[in-house]
């Protein structure tokens, strides 16, 4: 055997033990950590313990799993909640019953942050060619605190973070290799993204003319490629789509809560105090205001479909920002705060904020110093996660920001921040100790 290919299969053995080792720290942080947490849920969230039996998700999920069609706790046909993650915990409620399949919903939650352990490994890899790059920021994911908080959650990140990851390393590919079958699955597995948080349901009207610029020269190729892109997305929406059309007689593309979040956290506008936050609302007064308020227009909010009730909250939404479009704007700054550091612009903190806060600068700072003193010829493949990281931002800082919204696009900043930390240690070792070539 010629002594390359030896050292090629040697080095991929031990690439391939590196990882399922990673891996394997990965769930077994989160196993030795899950008690404390359970026991310190407070660093996390306040005044209320969050109940799975209440939470949209599970609700939806045991009604599927019963047989009572896709409704909500109140037993009413829904679409606040996109499909993906409700299917996939009625798979699991119909399999091992209700109350074990809530504590192996949430042992799988760490499943899903393990896999994407390993879905990070091979992004840093694709993007940079550099194990240390690829270890490091899977090392880095492993003991990301608000990851490990999040997982005694049923909440659908882990399972959204990782289906982003799969789109991303299909952009990567792309970005690498344009042909029309890699357009056609990033289209149909950011379809599926869809489904699991609506957030991206605009994305596709971002990225694509962004490509089309980037690849301007070969215009006529890429703009046939993006019709491809835009039809797997569509076909992957469809049958949600139909579905929400012949139950409301309305066009709902993704979910009904955009209207609900919109308007309720723009509730304070008018007050002196429109830029405190809350973490628990009062729904029962809020619904209450809120039918008092569309009674003294002459309409009867209470009996309008779930759809209806979007649409109208997202005029009234609309509305109110026109006429305080100055404190919009201080509100969506303080939500990026909110999203990224967990601090707001009122200076109110505790030590839950100072603990995200502590944890979050250094990974943004390290960041930002990849592309500003380590940029290479991966830039130009990463513009699609950098564009997503920016999109996901500000789609959240204008509806509603809290610090969990960004843990699915903080494997793209643990990595660009590990290949920073690679690139600093190779400044700092003697030339020759670390055969760091292979990651310019």
């Amino acid at each position: 055997m010629p002594y390359s290919l030896s050292r090629h299969l040697k080095n991929g053995c031990r690439d391939k033990l590196l990882i399922l080792a990673i891996m394997f720290c990965c769930i077994f942080i989160r196993r030795a950590i899950f008690p404390q947490l359970i026991n310190n849920y407070k660093l996390f969230y306040v005044n209320g313990y969050w109940n799975p039996q209440l939470d949209g998700w599970a609700a939806i999920g045991k009604n599927l799993a019963d047989g009572n069609g896709y409704r909500n706790k109140a037993g009413e046909i829904t679409a606040a909640r996109g499909p993906i993650f409700p299917f996939y915990l009625a798979l699991i409620f119909r399999l091992f019953g209700y109350k074990k399949g809530l504590s192996i919903a949430v042992s799988m939650q760490m499943v899903l942050d393990m896999l994407s352990c390993w879905l990070i490994w091979k992004l840093a890899w694709k993007l940079f060619n550099c194990r240390y790059t690829a270890a490091l920021a899977a090392c880095m994911w492993a003991i990301y605190p608000p990851a490990i908080a999040l997982d005694i959650f049923l909440f659908s990140e882990p399972l959204f973070t990782l289906i982003l990851g799969c789109f991303s390393l299909k952009m990567l590919s792309l970005m690498q290799h344009i042909s029309w079958q890699r357009f056609c699955l990033a289209g149909v597995i950011l379809g599926v993204a869809t489904l699991c948080r609506p957030i991206t349901l605009y994305f596709p009207f971002i990225l694509l003319p962004t490509l089309m610029w980037l690849y301007r020269r070969r215009f006529s190729e890429i703009w046939r490629y993006s019709l491809v892109f835009l039809a797997g997305f569509a076909l992957v929406l469809a049958p949600w789509v139909v579905r929400n059309q012949q139950q409301f007689k309305k066009f709902v593309p993704a979910s009904t809560l955009l209207g609900y979040n919109w308007y309720y956290s723009l509730l304070r506008m008018e007050k002196d105090n429109y830029l405190k936050t809350y973490e628990f609302y009062d729904w029962d007064e809020i619904h209450q205001l809120t039918q008092q308020k569309f009674s003294t227009q002459g309409i009867d909010f209470q009996i309008k479909n779930e759809a209806e009730k979007d649409q109208l909250l997202r005029l009234e939404a609309w509305k109110m920002i026109k006429k305080y479009p100055y404190r919009y704007l201080l509100i969506c700054v303080n939500r990026l705060g909110l999203i990224w550091l967990n601090l707001d612009i009122r200076g109110y903190l505790r030590l839950r904020n100072l603990i995200i806060f502590a944890i979050q600068l250094p990974i943004i700072l390290l960041s930002l110093a990849a592309f500003i003193f380590f940029r290479g010829r991966w830039t130009l493949s990463f513009f699609p996660i950098l564009l997503l990281i920016v999109y996901n931002s500000l789609s959240y800082a204008m509806v509603l920001g809290t610090w969990r919204f960004n843990i699915p696009i903080m494997p793209y900043m643990l990595i660009l921040s590990a290949y920073s930390l690679t690139k600093i240690a190779a400044h700092l070792k003697a030339p020759g100790s670390i055969n760091y070539k292979a990651c310019d």
